[in-house]
């Protein structure tokens, strides 16, 4: 049981996330921006990798 009691006390303390929530959010934030633009760029390079392949046989 000590163990979990440390663990609580180190990973599910209410005031530490109070105070690093602003940082989480943060990288949330620039973890949806990379997504929604490396997405489609991902694609487009892709199909056109895709497309040149076809034309090669």
């Amino acid at each position: 049981m000590e163990a979990l009691q440390l663990f609580l006390d180190n990973f599910a303390d209410w005031d530490s996330f109070v105070r690093i929530w602003p940082l989480l959010w943060q990288g949330f934030q620039l973890t949806v921006l990379l997504s929604v633009v490396t997405l489609p760029i991902a694609i487009v390079v892709g199909l056109t990798i895709a497309v040149l392949y076809s034309f090669h046989n």
